[in-house]
């Protein structure tokens, strides 16, 4: 970021002619910042590193002032070089020569409650106040189901994407990316389903990006990514980050392949026996979005979703570890409420399935147990499925290895379908556990067991 200004040659001649030769002097800064978003636990401090640069011609005083908007218990102080200060002081000033350089940093503590909070930092000059510069400096704490990439470009939540994920059952977590900056794989790894919503912005994925996805799938990761001109812009020749390596990642990571820049039409339909896609039909030119939606082809992946005559709309695939959905259109667009959530319920659940779930054999009530992530850090999200009747009591439990228990998560009837359990690595008492393996267990009456190895990673 930069606050400079630059006097035309001009006017600088004819204030030269009016004023004292110092008057003349250029007050400019430059502000570098280094990071500006995080994921990160409770309790653990985050801290923002920037640089304010003299670029003028001579010392100028600078005011530093923080605004926070955050949750009551958390807190946000801001430290120069070699002092930090206590959070009530929100307004420092600095003098700084010319060519030096002044160092600010923001902490963030996110304390008891989960959630986001963000640090306003407003820099400006005092010997000319229309030099100034603002930022924001943004935690977000893992905890939510799925966190939501918003990549579009465009300011505000894409609350369509937003509504459907919780109309799904999942809880929600929004990342701007062009506010907060890039993700790393470690704070993807947080969440159980990432959603990156490109919208129709034509910039793409570029070369971190794919680097950070394609950890994230290696590591077992679920991706729903989506966006009317994300595959254009990567693979046709006419795109804003064409190169033949993205080419190539699109269909050795996605399974994906680019056909067309315009579908042609917004008519959207599953494909008979997909496990997304099955009975889903659907528009896609709601809320002004899909003018030109992508036309993909499967390559590794499986179609799952095709536009009307054919051509392939949507394509999944599962690696050996990880499992991904790419749609050639912007989930935003689905113009009806109700086929959107329908949509995004069938996509969250095929990603959060996790193959290693373990039937019971014999049991007269068919179980199954599943957990993802795991390994895990700080939680993880247990599925028991049920494929017989409602009411079926069940007892789901942790141990460590040595057979203690450690943690009750679930006594009572249990209902038909697929029940979610949050597990956040803590015991009875509420203390974090340490890291290693442990085992869940599911038990009915009649002693039926079922297990599942978790491990927690930190």
């Amino acid at each position: 970021m930069s606050a400079r200004t630059r006097l035309p040659a001009l006017a600088l001649g004819l204030l030269m002619l009016a004023q004292p030769i110092t008057a003349v002097a250029q007050y400019s800064f430059d502000w570098v910042i280094a990071d500006s978003g995080a994921v990160d636990q409770l309790n653990s401090t985050t801290t923002f590193h920037t640089d304010i640069i003299n670029t003028g011609s001579i010392a100028d005083r600078y005011r530093v002032t923080l605004t926070a908007d955050m949750p009551a218990t958390w807190l946000t102080t801001m430290c120069d070089a070699g002092l930090c200060y206590p959070p009530f002081i929100t307004t420092l000033e600095f003098n700084v020569a010319p060519g030096d350089t002044l160092y600010i940093g923001i902490n963030i503590t996110p304390m008891i409650d989960s959630g986001s909070g963000t640090s306003t930092v407003t820099v400006a000059s005092i010997n000319a106040p229309a030099q100034t510069s603002t930022a924001g400096f943004s935690v977000l704490t893992p905890g939510a189901d799925v966190l939501v990439v918003d990549a579009d470009g465009v300011a505000g939540v894409p609350l369509p994407v937003v509504e459907a994920v919780a109309a799904a059952g999942r809880t929600t977590a929004v990342w701007d990316r062009a506010a907060s900056g890039k993700l790393a794989p470690a704070e993807l790894a947080s969440f159980a389903a990432i959603v990156w919503h490109a919208g129709d912005s034509p910039s793409g994925l570029d070369a971190d990006d794919r680097a950070t996805l394609v950890t994230h799938l290696a590591g077992g990761g679920r991706l729903l990514l989506g966006g009317a001109n994300l595959a254009f812009a990567s693979c046709d020749p006419a795109g804003a980050r064409y190169d033949a390596v993205a080419v190539t990642w699109y269909a050795t990571t996605l399974g994906v392949g680019y056909a067309a820049d315009s579908s042609g039409t917004p008519l959207v339909s599953g494909v008979p026996g997909d496990p997304v896609g099955a009975g889903l039909t659907f528009s896609i030119n709601g809320n002004g979005a899909n003018a030109v939606p992508d036309v993909l082809t499967a390559q590794g992946g499986s179609a799952s979703l095709r536009y009307a005559g054919g051509a392939v709309a949507a394509v999944r695939r599962q690696g050996a570890d990880g499992k991904s959905l790419f749609l050639g259109f912007d989930a935003a667009g689905i113009a009806d409420n109700a086929a959107r959530s329908a949509f995004m319920a069938a996509a969250l659940d095929w990603l959060a399935d996790d193959a290693s779930a373990v039937p019971l054999p014999g049991a007269s009530t068919p179980l199954g147990l599943g957990a993802f992530p795991n390994p895990f850090n700080p939680r993880t999200t247990l599925w028991v499925t049920n494929d017989g009747p409602d009411a079926a009591v069940a007892a789901l439990d942790v141990y460590d290895l040595r057979g203690r228990h450690v943690r009750t998560l679930r006594r009572g009837p249990l209902a038909a379908g697929r029940t979610a359990v949050t597990w956040d690595g803590r015991d009875d008492a509420g203390r974090s556990l340490p890291t290693g393996p442990y085992l869940a267990r599911l038990s009915l009456p009649d002693g039926t067991i079922a297990s599942l190895k978790l491990t927690i990673a930190k």
